[in-house]
């Protein structure tokens, strides 16, 4: 997971197999999951990101940032009831709401 960090600021386009390698590791690794997710989302796959931030959310029921970033998902798909349902549930837990940073 870490090194995945750190190929974020050094070589991007290995850092998702660094993550993937990480989830391999620990299949429970929420964080893992987001910044995967994330990087499929960064790269329109929206399908896999969707993927990795549902499975973030299934090992770790709050994390806020893949609540956030699914419902980003579903808004650009034009989903709205469910893109608002997750980006309220983000709010809930966070108590942050809007001011999280976008993916």
């Amino acid at each position: 997971y870490n090194l995945g960090l750190d190929l974020e600021e050094v070589d991007p386009k290995q850092a998702p197999a660094a993550y993937r390698e990480a989830i391999r590791l620990d299949p429970l690794n929420a964080d893992a999951h987001v910044n995967l997710g994330r990087l499929y989302q960064l790269s329109s796959d929206l399908k896999n990101a969707a993927r990795h931030y549902q499975l973030a959310l299934a090992t770790k029921p709050d994390p806020q940032l893949a609540n956030y970033n699914l419902g980003t998902i579903f808004d650009e798909n034009r989903s709205a009831t469910v893109a608002q349902e997750l980006l309220d549930n983000e709010e809930k837990t966070s108590g942050v709401g809007a001011a999280l940073p976008y993916v």
